[in-house]
């Protein structure tokens, strides 16, 4: 988070705190502020500095879109069939990436998909474990994995820094494998 980006979280905070938007609560938040930075020196970015790689962004979009459709629908089967064979799981997948704002996005976007809910992330070893649901034709997690690993893929091409994308490259051609724990 840069030092704007901050600046103004902290300015939004003051108008709530005082209830009010008016040019003089702005002006004194803003002085507040400044005083703030000038006490306290940062050693953060000025202004905020981030990457966005439209087309891989419309690629992630497509996939995510894609498989909340997907699950979605495969779930919805399942759980209308009569006897549905429905299990859980846990598992952990070591993560290519120890980018906090890519494991962060993967998170979200695993949470956001019916049948997967992320409990719990590390960022050294960078490793993402998941509550998972097991059904219909799959006798396994490999299906959970290679879903997040795709998600991993297109968020790192979509909003990783050089350096993020170069650490990825590396570390898929290392070949980490996920390992399960079965909850």
């Amino acid at each position: 988070m840069s030092r704007l980006t901050l600046g103004f979280g902290l300015l939004i905070a003051w108008m709530l705190m005082w209830g009010s938007a008016s040019p003089g609560t702005i002006v004194g938040g803003a002085l507040v502020i400044a005083v703030m930075y000038a006490i306290f020196p940062s050693t953060r970015h000025a202004l905020p500095s981030f990457n966005l790689h439209p087309k891989a962004v419309v690629w992630l979009v497509a996939y995510f879109a894609k498989q909340v459709v997907k699950s979605n629908f495969l779930l919805s089967i399942e759980v209308l069939r009569p006897h549905p064979s429905i299990r859980t799981t846990a598992i952990d997948v070591p993560m290519h990436t120890s980018s906090p704002s890519i494991l962060t996005a993967v998170s979200n976007m695993c949470a956001m998909s019916p049948g997967t809910m992320v409990v719990g992330v590390n960022v050294e070893p960078p490793v993402l474990r998941a509550h998972i649901l097991v059904f219909g034709a799959q006798s396994d997690h490999s299906v959970a994995v290679r879903g997040i690993y795709a998600l991993e893929r297109y968020a790192t091409a979509a909003f990783g820094a050089e350096q993020d994308r170069r650490d990825y490259a590396a570390n898929v051609e290392s070949g980490i494998d996920p390992v399960e724990v079965v909850v």
